[in-house]
């Protein structure tokens, strides 16, 4: 009767009120109806189902929201501590009348090619699914910093 397996009983509910269809029970196992120890277990059983995929249905959409988050940070080459200095400097030199540009922002792209090491003539083939052991750009304590130019007309431009 049930388009998924017993132990998916949230699913199956799900499906019987889109579908708008009632039954008197939505237990996926079918037995006597004099048989209460059977009942007590159903109901633990589903209970049981029903509390888990809850819970990882939680645990989800928070590591979604942390990839999200981290997804953000590499693409604008930024760890959580910068991010709060960022924010502090870019409202200081608001107030001067200065545009903040992050030293650290070489673009999207080119963010996820330091990230992932693709830089020097490395490609995904051979440097991301194989091991690899190359060294990171930068010797850990300064960093490569992207170069900008102020244009009248267009403002603030990054140099590649």
């Amino acid at each position: 009767e049930y388009p998924f397996p017993g132990f998916m009983y949230p699913l199956n509910i799900a499906h019987e009120v889109w579908q708008h269809t009632s039954t008197a029970t939505a237990a996926p196992y079918k037995h006597d109806e004099n048989d209460l120890e059977m009942d007590y277990v159903d109901a633990f059983f589903h209970n049981a189902v029903l509390y888990e995929f809850i819970l990882a249905s939680g645990v989800c959409v928070a590591i979604s929201l942390l990839l999200v988050w981290h997804i953000k940070m590499v693409s604008y080459n930024e760890t959580n501590i910068e991010i709060h200095i960022n924010k502090k400097e870019k409202a200081r030199l608001k107030a001067l009348g200065i545009k903040f540009k992050n030293p650290y922002h070489h673009g999207v792209l080119r963010n996820w090619k330091i990230f992932l090491g693709l830089y020097d003539g490395r490609t995904i083939w051979r440097h991301i699914l194989l091991p690899s052991t190359h060294p990171p750009e930068g010797d850990g304590l300064r960093w490569p910093k992207a170069q900008y130019k102020y244009d009248r007309k267009k403002g603030i431009l990054q140099l590649l």
